[in-house]
């Protein structure tokens, strides 16, 4: 779903302070964050990332919505105790725009 169809967002990658590369995508009114490894807590924070009030935020492959916080230009989402498969694990974001916060 993050993938086919998708285009890069106008961020397109970031880390995160724990060193988890994330990868950016968008189709229709959502966009996506693909983590490309398992995140070392779970709590996470997207840096310049903006979601306004009314986000949905959920881990493709888990069960219910994410909470979330915006932090000034930072948005904090706490991870399930347990993520669905081992490979990547992608959180969609609904609904668009999302967007990077001016510094």
């Amino acid at each position: 779903e993050a993938i086919f169809g998708s285009r890069p967002w106008v961020h397109p990658e970031e880390t995160t302070d724990d060193g988890v590369e994330v990868r950016f995508t968008r189709k229709e009114d959502s966009g996506y964050a693909i983590l490309l490894q398992e995140p070392g807590s779970r709590q996470l924070t997207l840096h310049t990332v903006y979601a306004g009030d009314g986000t949905v935020i959920t881990l493709l492959g888990g069960n219910g919505d994410l909470a979330w916080k915006q932090q000034g230009k930072d948005l904090s989402i706490t991870l399930p105790r347990q993520l669905p498969g081992d490979h990547a694990y992608t959180l969609k974001m609904t609904p668009a725009p999302w967007r990077v916060v001016k510094q």
